[in-house]
């Protein structure tokens, strides 16, 4: 996904899932990965879905960073407080009727030496708090 892996912007510490919802992804046997292979032009698929994939992550990742003053270990700190998992799983409900946290009017910039996408301007971001994410950072004094 191109994520930073070191310094303070650390966001290849975060998992990442993708939810195929209508199964448009050609799955292997096992379902644990994507078999780019088994379409036409799957190579460019892969790129760019791992690119964006990247970019989404990085501007949550970041999302989250600033809200604790941009430093790493004030975040990994808050983290912490999360270890427990969800056991309540009648709050659950499926991704697709979810109101989850969404990012709107995130201007893109792509690094034509890398072919990284990222946020050109964090202060462009809007942010519309979504009632069913369970898990949030909150803003450091």
């Amino acid at each position: 996904l191109k994520l930073a892996s070191g310094g303070t912007d650390y966001s290849q510490g975060l998992t990442i899932l993708v939810d195929d919802m209508n199964g448009n992804l050609p799955l292997n046997p096992t379902k644990q990965d994507v078999a780019f292979g088994e379409q036409a032009n799957g190579d460019i698929h892969k790129r760019n879905l791992y690119t964006w994939l990247g970019a989404i992550a990085h501007v949550y990742y970041q999302y989250n960073l600033d809200k604790c003053n941009n430093r790493k270990g004030l975040l990994t700190s808050k983290l912490k407080k999360f270890e427990e998992p969800l056991t309540d799983l009648s709050r659950l409900k499926s991704l697709d009727a979810s109101d989850f946290t969404m990012f709107h009017s995130i201007p893109w910039k792509q690094f034509q030496s890398s072919g990284n996408i990222r946020i050109s301007s964090r202060k462009a971001l809007k942010v519309i708090e979504g009632k069913d994410t369970m898990r949030r950072i909150e803003m450091s004094a």
